[in-house]
């Protein structure tokens, strides 16, 4: 307010100036009969001008911060983020709006530099599996080759595409779980039922995969506390990712799962373990970053995907999501979920 309330208690304090004085000519030419009712005409016109004259120009003073605001604003373009309006040294409103603008650049800025890099990360990860899809066909195509060298050939190829799968899925799903809340369709259910399915799917296309689920004596006596408000679909997709990762970096594809839930704190707890290489230190800062690859991961293959889908479907659930690891000793990943205050819906 101070920017505004100087300029009008100014704008005030002239027209009250020019009124005193109006005022005071007429009390004078009145009481002394020395001018007549046309030198007050004038004197009154004089007054009038002066003061259109001293409004305009306060009116120039006063709208010059917000020109310049506007043609800042109208030289910020996609390719010039980096430019900023200038906040002045004051604490008005002005100061208040430009600051506010600039903050809303900083997170615009953020949010184009997250999209080129995100395209740039999809492009290389599509362009390798092509890349050798494309080069294992002309391989094959070069010369006779025997009945096992076409197998050995297609499996590869076969290997490629289910990558490729794989990665537009994981993709699609990102996308899913970066709607508001609002958009996804999200009702009460069972976490628990949530979890068992994805065991399930995990286990049909991971034969060898051992996965050991425990739970909470709570969890036993009181089946309000796995009932959770969410979407079926993401919240498995998570696990399944939660989980697939720890078999795949298990020596013995093997992982553990504890579920638990706190009616004093109204909320679950899922903690995957797994006994493997484990997580550098200086990466796990970076873990939940899309593309971004450990060094256990660069050897399976992965791409990247995975944990920051994860942590973004817990997100969207209002929970959260953290990773302990010991470098060839365990890692742990703790996932927390507020719970529903609805009753427990039928097993279905």
């Amino acid at each position: 307010m101070k920017y505004r309330t100087r300029y009008v208690w100014l704008f005030y304090l002239l027209w009250f100036l020019a009124a005193g004085l109006l005022t005071l000519s007429v009390y004078w030419c009145t009481r002394h009969h020395a001018c007549s009712w046309y030198g007050l005409l004038i004197s009154w016109l004089l007054v009038v001008i002066i003061m259109g004259v001293a409004s305009r120009l306060l009116i120039i003073r006063l709208l010059r911060p917000v020109s310049e605001m506007t043609e800042k604003a109208n030289r910020i373009s996609a390719k010039s983020l980096h430019l900023r309006i200038y906040e002045g040294e004051s604490r008005g409103e002005l100061a208040e709006l430009a600051v506010t603008f600039n903050r809303m650049l900083d997170r615009l800025e953020q949010s184009f530099d997250n999209q080129r890099e995100f395209v740039f990360n999809i492009a290389h990860e599509l362009r390798t599996p092509l890349a050798a899809i494309i080069g294992e066909a002309e391989l094959a195509l070069q010369s006779e080759k025997t009945t096992e060298d076409y197998r050995r050939v297609v499996k590869h190829m076969l290997d490629d595409a289910k990558r490729l799968s794989r990665l537009t899925t994981g993709l699609l799903d990102l996308a899913k779980a970066s709607y508001e809340t609002h958009q996804l369709s999200m009702k009460p259910l069972r976490f628990d039922e949530v979890l068992m399915e994805a065991r399930s799917d995990l286990l049909h296309d991971n034969p060898t995969y051992s996965i050991r689920i425990i739970f909470d004596e709570n969890i036993m006596e009181d089946e309000s506390l796995t009932v959770i408000r969410g979407n079926f679909y993401l919240l498995k997709v998570a696990l399944i990712n939660l989980i697939d990762n720890a078999c795949k970096f298990s020596p013995d594809a093997d992982a553990m799962v504890k579920f638990a839930g706190d009616d004093h704190e109204k909320s679950l707890s899922v903690i995957v373990e797994n006994s493997g290489p484990g997580i550098l230190k200086e990466e796990i800062a970076q873990i939940f970053k899309p593309f971004f690859q450990g060094t256990a991961s660069r050897k399976t293959g992965g791409s990247g995907i995975g944990l920051p889908l994860a942590q973004r479907i817990i997100q969207l659930h209002g929970g959260h999501i953290q990773i302990e690891s010991e470098p060839g000793q365990l890692t742990r990943v703790k996932v927390g979920l507020p719970t529903a205050p609805s009753p427990a819906p039928p097993r279905s």
